[in-house]
């Protein structure tokens, strides 16, 4: 068979637009994937930045403090569920977990408060 005329075939055409088509596919995948985690990890930094600043509050009070006594409580705060336990381990030593509810992610976190070490403050 002669070609009588210079150019494409249909099948070439067709061929390399498939191969166009696919790439915008995955170019446009990968624009979506970036953008979701993007949206999660901003999701988990606002988690973890409530919890190191309800512990760092939590720290910073006195030890007799009628926000330190032995019990649960929960408070809803920016559409985050703040929930909170205090545990007597004894006179002067107290258990704290801590736990943020942010859309779908949740974090944890546990540590103790004690009366008798307390931080140097400048």
């Amino acid at each position: 068979m002669k070609r009588t005329k210079n150019g494409f075939t249909l099948i070439e055409t067709l061929v390399s637009l498939l191969i166009i088509s696919y790439s915008i596919i995955f170019f446009l995948n990968t624009i979506l994937f970036s953008m979701q985690e993007t949206g999660r990890s901003s999701v988990r930094f606002k988690v973890f930045q409530k919890i190191d600043f309800e512990k760092n509050r939590l720290l910073s009070i006195i030890f007799e403090s009628p926000e330190l006594t032995e019990g649960y409580s929960q408070k809803k705060e920016n559409n985050m569920i703040i929930s909170k336990q205090i545990v007597n381990r004894g006179p002067e030593l107290k258990k704290i977990y801590i736990e943020v509810q942010y859309k779908n992610f949740i974090s944890k976190i546990v540590f103790f408060r004690s009366k008798i070490i307390k931080e140097v403050k400048k």
